[in-house]
Order: C-alpha cells, then structure tokens, then sequence
C-alpha cells in the first residue's frame, strides 16, 4: 500500500516544473497549474518585502497600498508613536493618540529617515 501511494505522489509532483531557477529568498507562486516561479515577495532573515528585498521592517512594501477595511494597531500607542503617513507632496504625517490617549489626531511631521 505505501509503494503504490508513493508512487502516486511522484506521479503527481512529476508534471510540476519550474519557470526558471527559483530565486534565494523569494517566495514561490503557482504561474499555471504545472509551472512554478518568483512572486513579488521576498523574505530575508526577519522581515518580508513586498516588490522589495531590501525590507526595513516586518512588512515593507514598495509602491502604493490599496486598503480596503481598517487597520489595526495592537498594544498601547503613546505620544511620538503612531502611523506614519507619506504625503503626495513629499511630506508626512503622524497619526495616533495624544500623550493621554485620549484624543486621536495627524500632524504634519519631518518625515523619518528612509520614507
């Protein structure tokens, strides 16, 4: 009963090729029912980049994000800490509570170092 059930699994996985060789660090993705390559995803030692190897933080994405739904900040965000948003101009803002938590506002800010 196993050969026949390893026989079967080579069967399958035996149609499966590759586009080209598969790139360190990129995640792969199904190009077609038979062929995998590269997706836009890399991974280094901690951190994923989204059309980006060089990835600054846990997610870094380089081009637009589309969000649709909220966005969700876990833990206690205080005064200086926030989300940081780039602005069409160049500028940025930083958006999050007061010192006190208890009012949530942006405000035009130097943007950090890399954004």
């Amino acid at each position: 009963m196993k050969a026949i059930l390893i026989l079967i699994c080579l069967c399958l996985f035996a149609s499966v090729s590759l586009a080209a060789p598969l790139t360190a660090g990129y995640m792969p993705k199904a190009k077609s029912g038979t062929a995998i390559n590269d997706s836009a995803v890399y991974q280094n030692v901690t951190n994923i980049g989204i059309g980006s190897t060089n990835a600054r933080g846990k997610l870094d994405v380089a081009g637009a994000i589309w969000v649709d739904g909220s966005i969700y900040q876990a833990g206690t965000m205080t005064g200086g800490v926030g989300l940081w948003l780039s602005q069409p101009d160049g500028g940025c803002s930083l958006c999050g509570p007061d010192n006190a938590g208890t009012t949530f506002a942006c405000t035009n800010q130097t943007c950090p170092t890399g954004m």
